[in-house]
């Protein structure tokens, strides 16, 4: 059972979850199955299966179901989710997963710390968060970086935006995780609550939620 105020967060290393390949394969739906086995790259594919498989195996154990009979559909945005809920997304970066689970619509996103690059942040960034960006010092600018994307990354998934709705929105890129402009609408950036995600050295996570008032939960 998820309450009502809180996200309930899994965290976990993919690389971990090997010696449970066969149950979570044998979980995924067909189309599960025929996208893992298009993964050329090695490690990708398992992860994936790991990835999916707990996801299954969380949601169908919270809902008194069997992880493969869970029936997970999906939106025209692409957001997947189940009927009757709970509201649920998931995020993977290298080895590591995070699946956030709520009462309520909300997005999460981890990803590995690596060299930044200035197009991303050019692409990303709204002309405001870029010059809040270059306001940093150098050697601070990665970790900085890293917070604002995966805070927009975790606001645009609880939207059900696509990369394009990357720009509607500005969001903070120092240790207070807000929103700090919501589209046109003066008042839309105090309906988000933003958290940062303690996930260890090497990468960064955030979840959103167009809510407040909320805490998480980390269950495993």
């Amino acid at each position: 059972m998820i309450e009502d105020d809180t996200v309930a967060l899994w965290a976990w290393d993919l690389d971990r979850l090997a010696d449970r390949f066969a149950a979570h394969w044998a979980s995924l739906s067909p189309d599960e199955q025929a996208r893992a086995n298009r993964f050329a790259v090695p490690l990708v594919g398992p992860r994936f299966v790991a990835a999916r498989g707990m996801v299954r195996q969380t949601l169908a154990a919270l809902r008194g179901e069997r992880a493969g009979d869970l029936l997970i559909r999906t939106e025209p945005n692409g957001k997947p989710y189940v009927e009757g809920g709970p509201h649920f997304n998931l995020s993977h970066s290298e080895h590591r997963a995070l699946l956030a689970v709520a009462a309520f619509p909300l997005g999460v996103d981890i990803e590995a710390v690596r060299t930044m690059e200035d197009a991303v942040a050019d692409f990303a960034f709204s002309p405001a968060e870029q010059a809040a960006l270059r306001a940093f010092p150098p050697g601070e600018r990665q970790a900085a970086f890293f917070r604002g994307w995966t805070r927009k990354e975790a606001v645009v998934k609880a939207r059900g935006d696509g990369i394009d709705g990357l720009a509607q929105f500005d969001v903070s890129l120092d240790e207070a995780a807000v929103v700090l402009r919501g589209g046109d609408d003066p008042a839309e950036a105090g309906f988000w609550q933003l958290a940062d995600l303690p996930v260890g050295p090497g990468f960064a996570a955030a979840v959103a939620a167009r809510r407040v008032g909320w805490k998480v939960r980390t269950r495993v």
